[in-house]
C-alpha cells in the first residue's frame, strides 16, 4: 500500500470517526430518553415505543456517500492524490464503516434489549430488519453491512453525478428515477416486488444486494477517472 493511499485512509478515518461519534451520541441519547419515558409510563397502557437503529444508519450512509463525492474527492485532488487512490480509498472506507456500523448496531441492540428485559420495560421495543428472517447477530451484521454499503455506493454515484455534471445533470437523472418510481407505484409493480421479496426472502438475497452495491461502486470509476478539481454548479 502506497504512502499516499495510507494518508488518504488516515484522513478519511479521522473525519469518519468524528462524524460517527456525533451520530451515535445523538442516536443513543434519543434511545436512552425513549427507554426512560417508556419505563416511567409502564402500566398506563398509553405509550408503546418501537425504534430501530438500522433506518438511521442507512440514512447516515446516504449522507456519507454523497458528502464523500462532494467534499472529500475534491479535497484529495487538491492535495495531489491520484484518482486511482481516491477510488480505492473510498471503497475500503465504505466497506469498513459498513462493518463497524453493523457491529455497533448489534452490540447496542443487544445491550438495550437486555436492559429493557431486565427491568421488564414492555412498552419499549427495538426492531431490526433481520426479524423477517431470524434476529441473530450474524443476520443483523450481514443485512446492515450489505444495505449500508449499497446506500454508500449509490449516493457516492449520485454525488459524482452532481460533481461532474452539476445540478442540471444530477437533477435530471434524479428526476428520471423519481418518475420511474412513480410509474412503478402507479402500476403496482413495486408493491408486487416488495411483497414477493418479503414472502421469499432469504439471507442470500442480501449477498446479491452486496454484489449490486459493488457493481454500482465499480461504475463510479467511469466518472471519477476523468473528474477535475472544478465542480460544476
Amino acid at each position: 500500500m502506497s504512502r499516499q493511499l495510507k494518508g488518504l485512509l488516515y484522513f478519511q478515518a479521522v473525519n469518519g470517526k468524528h462524524s460517527l461519534t456525533i451520530f451515535w451520541s445523538i442516536l443513543l441519547g434519543t434511545t436512552v430518553v425513549s427507554v426512560v419515558i417508556a419505563a416511567l409510563t409502564m402500566g398506563t397502557g398509553d405509550v408503546k415505543m418501537v425504534m430501530t437503529f438500522s433506518a438511521p444508519i442507512y440514512i447516515y450512509a446516504m449522507f456519507i456517500g454523497f458528502n464523500s463525492a462532494k467534499t472529500h474527492v475534491r479535497y484529495a485532488l487538491r492535495l495531489g492524490a491520484t484518482r486511482k487512490n481516491i477510488f480505492i480509498r473510498s471503497g475500503i472506507y465504505f466497506l469498513a464503516i459498513s462493518l463497524v456500523s453493523a457491529f455497533l448496531v448489534s452490540v447496542f441492540q443487544q445491550l438495550i434489549t437486555f436492559i429493557t428485559s431486565r427491568f421488564d420495560i414492555d412498552s419499549f421495543r427495538l426492531m431490526h430488519p433481520a426479524s423477517i428472517l431470524r434476529d441473530t447477530w450474524m443476520n443483523r451484521i450481514v443485512i446492515d453491512t450489505t444495505l449500508m454499503f449499497f446506500f454508500l455506493a449509490l449516493l457516492f454515484f449520485f454525488g459524482l453525478l452532481f460533481y461532474r455534471y452539476g445540478l442540471t445533470g444530477g437533477g435530471s437523472f434524479g428526476a428520471a428515477l423519481i418518475i420511474l418510481m412513480l410509474v412503478a407505484l402507479g402500476t403496482g409493480w413495486l408493491q408486487d416486488v416488495l411483497v414477493s421479496f418479503v414472502e421469499t426472502v432469504s439471507i442470500t438475497y442480501f449477498f446479491d444486494i452486496l454484489l449490486a452495491g459493488i457493481g454500482i461502486y465499480l461504475i463510479n470509476w467511469a466518472f471519477l477517472r476523468r473528474i477535475t478539481i472544478l465542480m460544476k454548479s
